[in-house]
């Protein structure tokens, strides 16, 4: 039981890192103007979020987001991003 309890704790304490500090996720926008629903799972509304990488240029924007998902589009097909999601 005691071994339980401490995987138990260390998972909270990995989802409230993950919680405070956000989450990076690699998106690939195939096509120009679609919007992309990126799972974050925050369980809040994001503070922000950034592109910390792309492989080409592209223009990203934020079409909505709620407690446990992102969407976005990109200008630009064929643009595979890192986006940062806090």
């Amino acid at each position: 039981m005691r071994l339980l309890r401490k995987i138990k704790a260390f998972a909270d304490v990995e989802l409230e890192f993950e919680n405070q500090l956000g989450v990076d996720i690699e998106q690939v926008f195939t096509v120009a103007g679609t919007e992309y629903t990126l799972n974050h799972n925050l369980r809040r509304t994001p503070k922000g979020w950034q592109c910390i990488d792309k492989d080409t240029y592209g223009v990203f924007s934020r079409v909505s987001w709620n407690n446990t998902v992102i969407v976005l589009k990109c200008n630009t097909a064929a643009t595979t991003a890192t986006i940062r999601i806090f």
